[in-house]
């Protein structure tokens, strides 16, 4: 968020509120989701793709940087995150993300990806009580880009808002 918006409306947005540590957040700590809605509410004040282009634009900036940071510290640990191309690691992806997002945060509530993948595509529902449908759709984007590979992503949301399905296509 310095880099989208510099240093004095970052400190703005997280003097509005009581964050902890005057938001002074840890990459290794736990927060309550609460405060991410909060941020991406008061960041949109600032930005004028609003609170799900946010979302969108977030996911996509911290694919790059969740990989390589995990890359870094699981080298030869987990072969998942060194995969070399998109499509297997989405395949991929329940995979890592129970089995090492579980042991950083046991207490998280993760979100459930039923996953199918055919020739040139692949169809990911993702189901969470928090609902972040464009976060996972920049995520998805952002591991297309690390990999440069140019497929499309594409979202649907339920009409009841507990499920996206996102269909991933190579162009061929």
């Amino acid at each position: 968020m310095e880099y989208e918006f510099g240093y004095d409306i970052l400190d703005k947005i997280l003097l509005e509120r009581d964050y902890p540590n005057m938001g002074g957040f840890s990459s290794g700590a736990n927060y309550g989701i609460e405060y991410l809605y909060h941020i991406v509410n008061d960041s949109s004040k600032y930005f004028n793709g609003g609170s799900e282009e946010l979302l969108y634009l977030f996911g996509k900036y911290a694919f790059r940087s969740l990989v390589l940071r995990f890359r870094k510290i699981y080298q030869n640990k987990n072969p998942f995150l060194l995969v070399d191309s998109a499509f297997d690691f989405i395949i991929n992806l329940n995979d890592l993300h129970f089995e090492e997002l579980y042991k950083l945060y046991p207490n998280a509530k993760f979100p459930r990806f039923d996953i199918v993948k055919e020739n040139n595509s692949i169809e990911l529902v993702y189901s969470s009580p928090l609902q972040l449908h464009y976060l996972v759709k920049g995520l998805l984007q952002g591991c297309l880009d690390f990999f440069e590979d140019s497929s499309t992503v594409s979202m649907i949301i339920s009409e009841d808002n507990k499920k996206s399905t996102f269909y991933i296509k190579k162009e061929v």
